[in-house]
This record gives C-alpha cells, sequence and structure tokens, in this order.
C-alpha cells in the first residue's frame, strides 16, 4: 500500500512515474477495484475518476519528449513540441538571459483563415509568486524554413506553492543569526517571488559562505534530472540540524580535502598548492548536515542474490559466502562512497571561464595543459554560458559521471577509509570494503539496467546511465579475471 501511494497520485496533472528509472506504474489491480477502494467517500471516488484514464493507460510508458510512447509535464499543450523548436527556443532564452531551469513550455496553435495565416504560439512559463495579466511578447521565433512562430514569457507557474514558500521563509527571515544568513534567504525569497534565477545563484554564492548553521538547508529548482532536454529542473528541498557526532566524520574529509586533491590524475604539483589549474583554490561545500541528509537519503536497496540448489557444492558456498560479504559491507560502502561523490565529486572541479568580455578566472594567455590530449586547452566558456547551456541533456549524466568516477578513484584509498574508522582490525576490514567496492560498481551496473528503455534508446535516469557504462567497464573486468 505504500509503495502504491508512493506512485500513484490523486491530482490530475501529476504522472504516474516511479522515482528510480522513470518508467510509468501501473496499479497491478482492476479499475472496478480501485473505484471501489476509493467509494469510501465521494471527495475520493471524484478525484479517481479525474486520474483513472491516464492512470491505467499503458501508454505514454516512459518519461521523455513528448510523443506516443514517452511524454513530460516540461512540455504541455495537445501541439506535440519538437526538438528543434526546444531548441531554437533555448536559443532565444540565452539571448534575452532567461534560465531555462525554472520555465515549462506551452505550445499552442492560432488558426488563420487560410493556412499561410497560422501561426504557432510557444509560452515560456516562469515559475514565481508573481503572476503576469499578459504573457510578455519576446519576439518571432525563426525554426528552419517552417512557418512563422511567436515565444512569449508568462509568470506565474506554480503562484500559488511559490506564494506559500516566499511567506515561510519570511517566517524564517526573522530567526536568522546573521547577515549572511539573511542575505541568502532574502535572495531566495526575491529569486521564488519574481522568477529571477539570477537571484538563485546569487543566493547559492551567499549560502554556501554561511559555514557550519545549527539548522540547514537547500532548496530550489535544482537538477534537471527528468527533462528530456535535460535542462529545465524540479524543484527539490531539503533540511537538516547538525549532529556533532555523525558530522565529525565528514569533517575529516573537508580537513584532509586538499590532501585527497593532491591524489586526483589532474592535480598538477607545482600549481595551486598541488591541486592544479582545474581546481578551485578552496573547496566550497554546504554545511554538513546538509551533506549527511543528502547521503542518508540515498536508500540502499538490498540485492538478493539467489543460488540454484542443481549448483556443485564448493561453489555454492563460495557464491554464499560472497553473497554475505557483499550485503554486510554494502550500506557502509555506499555511505562512504556517496560522501566522497557528494563532497569531494561535485564539491572540486573549475570551470574555466570568460566571465565577462575579456575578463577570465584562469590565464587565457598561458592557458593549462589538458591532461587527456597533453596539450594547452583551446575552449572555455564564454559570457553567459552555463554547464547546462552548453551540455543540454547531457549536462547531469557528465556531471554525475565525474562524481561517479571520482568516488571510484578513490575507492581503495585507505587513509579515507580510516577517517571512517576502517582498517586492518576493524570488522570489516579496510581490504573487505575495497575488494566489495569493486563488485558494488558492478552490481550498481546491473541494477541501472532496468531504466533503460530499450525501444527509444534512451536511460530514465542519469545515476543509472552511469551506473551502467562504467559498471559494465567494472563488472567485465571481474569476470574477465574469474
Amino acid at each position: 500500500m505504500a509503495q502504491f501511494r508512493w506512485n500513484v497520485s490523486v491530482e490530475p496533472w501529476k504522472l504516474f512515474w516511479k522515482g528510480d528509472g522513470d518508467q510509468k506504474v501501473i496499479p497491478g489491480i482492476s479499475e472496478n477495484a480501485l473505484r471501489k477502494m476509493a467509494s469510501i467517500s465521494p471527495e475520493a471516488s471524484a478525484k479517481l475518476e479525474r486520474i483513472i484514464i491516464p492512470m491505467m493507460k499503458v501508454q505514454p510508458s516512459s518519461l521523455g519528449y513528448p510523443g506516443e510512447r514517452s511524454q513530460s509535464n516540461y512540455y504541455l499543450g495537445d501541439d506535440k513540441i519538437t526538438k528543434e523548436e526546444i531548441e531554437a527556443i533555448s536559443s532565444m532564452m540565452q539571448a534575452n538571459g532567461i534560465a531555462p531551469e525554472n520555465t515549462r513550455l506551452l505550445k499552442h496553435t492560432v488558426e488563420g483563415v487560410l493556412e499561410q495565416e497560422s501561426f504557432d504560439v510557444f509560452e515560456i512559463i516562469q515559475a514565481s509568486a508573481d503572476t503576469d495579466p499578459e504573457p510578455h511578447c519576446l519576439g518571432e521565433l525563426k525554426i528552419g524554413a517552417e512557418r512563422q512562430s511567436k515565444l512569449f514569457l508568462r509568470h506565474g507557474d506554480h503562484s500559488d506553492e511559490m506564494t506559500k514558500i516566499c511567506l515561510e521563509l519570511g517566517e524564517a527571515l526573522k530567526h536568522a543569526t546573521g547577515d549572511t544568513q539573511r542575505t541568502a534567504i532574502s535572495q531566495l525569497i526575491e529569486s521564488f517571488r519574481t522568477g529571477d534565477y539570477k537571484a538563485f545563484r546569487d543566493a547559492q554564492k551567499t549560502w554556501v559562505r554561511d559555514k557550519a548553521p545549527r539548522v540547514e538547508y537547500c532548496m530550489g529548482f535544482l537538477f534537471g534530472y527528468r527533462d528530456p532536454h535535460g535542462t529545465r529542473a524540479e524543484w527539490q528541498a531539503v533540511a537538516g540540524i547538525t549532529h556533532s557526532q555523525e558530522t565529525g566524520k565528514l569533517s575529516q574529509v573537508i580537513e584532509k580535502s586538499t590532501e585527497i586533491m593532491r591524489t586526483l590524475p589532474w592535480a598538477v604539483p607545482t600549481e595551486n598548492n598541488g591541486k592544479g589549474p582545474f581546481e578551485p583554490s578552496e573547496l566550497d561545500v554546504p554545511n554538513f548536515s546538509v551533506i549527511h541528509a543528502s547521503v542518508s537519503s540515498t536508500v540502499w536497496e538490498a540485492t538478493n542474490i539467489t543460488v540454484d540448489g542443481d549448483g556443485k557444492r564448493i561453489g555454492v558456498k563460495s557464491i554464499v559466502y560472497e553473497s554475505q560479504s557483499y550485503t554486510g559491507c554494502a550500506p557502509i560502502i555506499r555511505f562512504i562512497g556517496t560522501t566522497i561523490h557528494e563532497i569531494i565529486g561535485h564539491g572540486t572541479g573549475k570551470l574555466l571561464t570568460e566571465t565577462s568580455p575579456g575578463k577570465f578566472n584562469f590565464d587565457h594567455l598561458h592557458p593549462p595543459v589538458s591532461p587527456v590530449t597533453g596539450e594547452s586547452i583551446r575552449t572555455w566558456y564564454k559570457p553567459g554560458e552555463t554547464w547546462n547551456s552548453v551540455f543540454g541533456k547531457l549536462a547531469m549524466t557528465v556531471e554525475e559521471c565525474r562524481a561517479f568516477l571520482t568516488a571510484n578513484y578513490l575507492a581503495d584509498d585507505k587513509d579515507i577509509l580510516d577517517m571512517f574508522g576502517y582498517n586492518q582490525t576493524s570488522t570489516p576490514t579496510a581490504n573487505d570494503l575495497i575488494y566489495n567496492s569493486y563488485l558494488q560498481i558492478g552490481v550498481e551496473g546491473l541494477r541501472a539496467l532496468r531504466s533503460f528503455n530499450y525501444e527509444d534508446q534512451v536511460w530514465g535516469g542519469d545515476h543509472d546511465r552511469v551506473s551502467s557504462h562504467h559498471g559494465f567497464a567494472v563488472l567485465s573486468v571481474c569476470v574477465y579475471f574469474n
């Protein structure tokens, strides 16, 4: 019942998806049974009737660009928007300084008397408490040789929710414990009230300077995991209260971060205190209560390894032992690995950028040498470009790949394991954890396959896409040597 309630919404505009893999969940009971369950009240019955038809339909079966087999609540309207149209709108948004993260797109057609008089209308709907009486026209939209189109901007998406959030943040502002907190919360309120995403970025820059508050938070339109185009983000929020004993382990990782970063393959001993030109001079991470909440909320799903009763006895013994060893180590590996993934994987890395015309955050006259090509880099981020705008749909996958690989690269670092209390005399030992860390990569790769849509050849999630590729590589090596 809990899983059923998690996957089913009583709101008609919600989608019925599993969180992992973005695959549609169809209740395994009949429509009559659902109606009988809802008959406990007229209100429940009325709400069920509003959603039961789309809920029980097999197609669309996954999240993706609007079509016969997939759908997305980021792209609204009966007229299906195309990838080419999304690209054209993205370019015009960038030219107008409109960030995509807190927006959705609506497409509809205005019919003329003659076919040539008809035109498409696209609306950028931006999340904000403030609403517009009329959408603002941004101009004509050029999409290849197709018929004319117009692009509008309208504020007020999720207006009721954003208004309530702003009111609650206003209450939180009264309890802020310093100028940094007051500024960060005020910037958040401004962003959520007006829809200005620049104010949100400013709030994040202020937020990371608020060191070690007792109560920590992180909220906003943060990750584009479920947008098929990879740029529009879903709302996420987390709050945490510092637990001194738990966060003490994470403190050690931060204190030793410079030493850890010096061991990464792109480090240069003679530059930036041994970290190299591709790292910031200081590691900026949020307070540990949010990091710990993030790590702890990554729920470990136990993998059941079944043993064939017809197998050879010695083989069965070996498999059972491996299974017990792995399942005993897996939660520890997940916690330590996710900690390194979040703090070092996501917390490191410097975007080499031309911050404004003629101004750079690196020595552009003597560009750093790429560890991949062995030659000086030739490209960098131009003014106005962001990670998402450059990489598009691959942005989150590439970022997750970097974080995953950083954690995997450091999986056999015994100094890191010792920070968490695991050495050669502990139970399990450091060697046990290192051995099972590589099994974990392979298992995660196999698990990720469930989110792959074979017909469309797409992945249902960025984490799974990354896990499947590097998991397959490690699993192949394990199979080959065994």
